[in-house]
């Protein structure tokens, strides 16, 4: 019971940080302390879920959204991890400070758009 309340709260926790919408500036914090939790560093990880969740969430969209007809496409190739995923949402985030201020989702969705095009 114990296990379940903490799962709860954290789920409570994840969606009240970033739940919002929060910016690039927001996600790439989080996305750097999900880099942190790889590389073993211990006192990072919770805020790296936010990041994960928003990766995973935007290319689970993006697979049942491609192809369309609004233009909002990415063809995610089978295989791609979450971890990887995550490494290119950063790079685009790193490569694109000006555009940092803008919705988090809607880069993270520029960033599959950019990496995974469909042909």
């Amino acid at each position: 019971m114990k296990k379940i309340m903490l799962v709860i709260i954290s789920l409570m926790l994840c969606m009240s940080a970033y739940g919002k919408g929060g910016d690039g500036n927001e996600l790439l914090e989080y996305c750097t302390e999900f880099e942190k939790a790889v590389e073993g560093d211990t006192d990072s990880g919770f805020t790296g879920g936010v990041c994960i969740g928003t990766v995973r969430g935007v290319m689970d969209t993006m697979d049942h959204m491609s192809p369309n007809k609004t233009g909002i496409e990415a063809c995610i190739p089978d295989g791609v991890t979450t971890g990887q995923a995550t490494r290119v949402v950063i790079k685009y985030l790193r490569d694109n400070p000006s555009l940092l201020h803008q919705n988090g989702v809607s880069l993270a969705m520029s960033a599959f758009m950019q990496a995974y095009p469909c042909k």
